[in-house]
């Protein structure tokens, strides 16, 4: 396993050393550690013995940043030459100096947020590179990515209701949202570009969609899997088509963030999913299947599963401002409710659900009253709205509240939340050490 050498904790000025190796000058400045002559700072990699083979790019100190910024191919140190094999993890993140880079042709991997957060507009990508890992390219300003053809493993979007926030690994162009086209090198036996949008061909699945990508967008026929976040920040978007064929599986948040898409329709052929497919649609008001869906079905614009047992889907936009789940939903995805209920005031579920799935009613921030049964045993991790809201309670048994740390839920102590709990209830609520830090009532 391959890991760094760490940098030397003081630098001697006796360990200071101008070495001149091709175009560039380098400094060595601690044991392990080179800086060039634009400040780009090189730190050596070992490999599961320590051993020095090649060095990494892991940021730089400079006071003027070039309009293009080179990385050297080679590194000179101690009378060797090692070649720059990756650019390190967070090596350029939040630097909103950077606009351009042309990586050397030695480079093999692009590690975690290497350039997350900054103001990179346009990069280079060189062929040998081989791996690209989470959010190396995420939340930049890049207009356009032509992937190698060397390019073997990329990370998308691996994105959960359940654990969102507290995990979440960022897909590489996450936040793009300036990113107008993505090209694949010829040959490349892993990826490859149909009008912009990026496909794994290993798996048929549409990474990435670039977020400029306006009006109508039609979902390729080979694709099987819309990936998480594969549709995210489409501000433009209209319409969405998605052939019935191969397409089998929409992922949880695989169309997310989007403002302008209205109506949705599932085709028959995608029969799975397991959580909200459509994360923060602020216009999403309807989303329908196709007929001849064994696993789906859609009511008022809802969607279910086939046996109305489980509540997949509620559009941020639906109209309704109330909404009284069917009785036989007997348990609701994470995220159900769009993470952007915009409208809707009350919602009550009758049903015997066991479990409030995270993130489930959270940013339903019009809601003034909830009303949940009997049968609740858990509340999971920011399943609650940050609002003042009256929430009915059916469980005589106080139900487990989930959460990583009690400030998950400080904003249910702050803002004059009521539970109405059944009257012999009332004196276990007030005892509870989560429960009891809210106004209860009884009824």
């Amino acid at each position: 396993m391959r890991k760094f050498l760490q940098k030397s904790s003081a630098i001697s000025l006796f360990m200071i050393i101008n070495i001149v190796s091709h175009s560039a000058n380098f400094t060595t400045i601690g044991d392990y550690v080179v800086q060039d002559d634009n400040g780009v700072i090189y730190v050596g990699v070992g490999d599961s013995d320590s051993r020095l083979f090649g060095f990494e790019v892991t940021g730089i100190e400079t006071r003027y940043m070039p309009d293009t910024l080179t990385f050297a191919s080679v590194v000179p140190y101690d009378g060797k030459e090692y070649n720059v094999v990756r650019i390190g993890k967070g090596a350029f993140k939040g630097d909103r100096r950077i606009k351009s880079v042309v990586m050397p042709s030695t480079v093999e991997v692009v590690m975690d947020d290497a350039f997350a957060g900054s103001s990179l507009r346009d990069v280079a990508l060189n062929e040998g590179l081989q791996q690209i890992l989470p959010g190396a390219f995420s939340y930049t300003r890049l207009n356009d990515l032509n992937l190698p053809s060397t390019l073997r493993s990329m990370c998308e979007a691996q994105m959960s209701f359940g654990g969102f926030m507290t995990y979440q690994q960022q897909a590489v162009m996450m936040g793009c949202d300036n990113l107008e086209s993505i090209t694949v090198g010829a040959g490349n036996e892993r990826y490859y570009a149909v009008d912009g949008m990026l496909i794994d061909r290993s798996s048929q699945s549409l990474l990435k969609v670039p977020s400029m990508k306006k009006g109508v967008l039609d979902i390729p026929t080979d694709v099987a899997v819309i990936e998480s976040c594969a549709i995210q920040g489409c501000k433009g978007l209209t319409q969405l088509n998605m052939p019935s064929g191969n397409l089998n599986m929409i992922k949880g948040n695989a169309v997310y963030i989007n403002v302008g898409l209205e109506h949705v329709t599932i085709p028959a052929s995608a029969v799975n999913i397991y959580e909200n497919p459509f994360a923060y649609c602020y216009t999403l008001e309807r989303i329908d299947v196709e007929s001849g869906n064994e696993r789906l079905t859609s009511v008022d614009g809802v969607l279910y599963s086939k046996d109305m047992g489980m509540l997949y889907s509620y559009p941020g936009a639906r109209k309704a401002t109330k909404y009284k789940a069917p009785k036989t939903v007997k348990a609701m995805v994470a995220g159900a409710f769009g993470l952007c209920s915009i409208k809707l005031e009350e919602i009550e579920i009758p049903g015997p659900v066991t479990k409030i799935p995270a993130w489930c009613f959270y940013r339903c921030f019009e809601l003034k009253k909830l009303i949940l049964p009997s049968t609740v045993e858990t509340i999971e991790e920011n399943a609650l709205p940050d609002v003042a809201f009256t929430m009915v309670l059916g469980a005589a048994t106080p139900p487990e509240i989930v959460y990583n740390q009690e400030e998950d839920y400080r904003h249910l102590f702050t803002n004059e939340m009521t539970i109405v709990v059944p009257k012999k209830a009332v004196n276990a609520y007030r005892e509870h050490p989560l429960w009891g830090k809210m106004t209860i009532k009884g009824r």
